[in-house]
């Protein structure tokens, strides 16, 4: 899994989550609305990672993709009619490219393309990664590496032309990465360990007009809320630990960074909550959560090194869905493996 081991952050990962006022669709009742959507997300329950879909309640979990590397890091169009997502390997050997798919699984479409040394200043990487539409649909984020385990933004066209650099973070073994449009396709909100610590920070689109968010802790993988109100990220607040990805919970903020409070409090008996994303209506929170362990046959399996933080960081993990104030948690996923990086399919209008 030398894949998923790359794409650790070199600051601390951080997950925040965002309260917002409920609202209901016409003709349903607001605890019906949320259930009727549906939840793209990988798994790696059948040896390795692949993208799956299932009910917003945890029902009717469906296998889509089936590559014997790994698919990962899924994520809806805005007309919830195609599926980005990254895959190691697939097609002419580069580490990482992005395709989409129809949510069914088929009409696999690559996006990224190869790189040329010609291309090497714009687009240092030879490998694409961790995709987000832009609100309209026509531009896509990304994130390419500068080497191992170093990463900046790029933007391109949703067919995967007009490559442009967004970011370039100063500094051997600095970092901008988990970039996430605001809804009104203004602002980028992403995270660096530029100045330190990973913090959250925004800026317009076209890379210009950075600002620093967060101030506290490691924090990082910031998602606004469906109203661009609030933005949901995680941090280990002010927590210390030779294991910092396992001392991770959610919470929110407004969106100039004011008024942070904590949702989740699973790291109070051993776990961490991480990957937090909102619902269309902004009622509900999908996040990931576990310990990351593993059973002793699991581990014999895989292989596990039980001093590997970034092993047990993608070992056991579930998918949960919880109320924007952190309350009514209840699991979705029931697997001795990693299921993880949830997204809500958007509501369509």
């Amino acid at each position: 899994m030398s894949s998923l081991r790359g794409l650790l952050p070199m600051g601390v990962i951080v997950t925040v989550a965002v309260a917002i006022s409920g609202c209901t669709a016409p003709g349903g009742s607001p605890e019906e609305d949320w259930r009727q959507g549906r939840i793209v997300f990988d798994s790696e329950r059948d040896g390795n990672f692949e993208i799956y879909v299932m009910n917003a309640d945890g029902s009717n979990q469906q296998n889509l993709t089936n590559y014997s590397r790994d698919d990962q890091f899924p994520a809806w169009s805005p007309d919830g009619n195609r599926i980005s997502f990254t895959s190691w390997g697939r097609e002419d050997g580069l580490r990482a490219a992005i395709f989409a798919m129809d949510p069914d699984g088929s009409n696999v479409t690559r996006l990224s393309k190869s790189i040329g040394k010609q291309d090497a200043p714009r687009f240092p990487g030879d490998w694409a990664s961790f995709s987000r539409w832009s609100p309209d649909g026509k531009r896509m984020l990304f994130l390419s590496s500068r080497g191992e385990s170093v990463f900046d933004i790029f933007v391109m066209d949703a067919d995967g032309s007009n490559v442009q650099r967004l970011s370039t973070t100063p500094g051997a073994g600095k970092l901008s990465e988990d970039p996430d449009w605001s809804p009104d396709g203004n602002l980028i909100a992403f995270n660096s360990n530029r100045d330190g610590s990973s913090q959250i920070y925004v800026m317009a689109t076209d890379g210009s007009n950075v600002k620093r968010l967060t101030d506290t802790g490691g924090s990082g993988k910031p998602r606004w809320s469906p109203d661009g109100q609030r933005i949901l990220f995680v941090s280990t607040g002010d927590r210390r630990s030779d294991q910092p990805l396992e001392i991770v919970e959610l919470y929110v903020m407004n969106a100039d960074g004011s008024n942070v409070r904590r949702l989740t409090y699973t790291t109070d008996k051993g776990e961490s909550s991480f990957d937090g994303v909102w619902s269309p209506d902004g009622r509900k929170i999908a996040f990931v959560s576990g310990s990351g362990a593993t059973s002793r046959a699991a581990e014999e399996t895989r292989d596990l090194a039980t001093t590997d933080v970034s092993a047990r960081w993608f070992a056991s993990r579930e998918i949960y869905v919880m109320d924007v104030d952190g309350s009514n948690m209840q699991r979705l996923t029931f697997n001795d493996a990693f299921d993880g990086h949830p997204q809500w399919r958007p509501t369509r209008r």
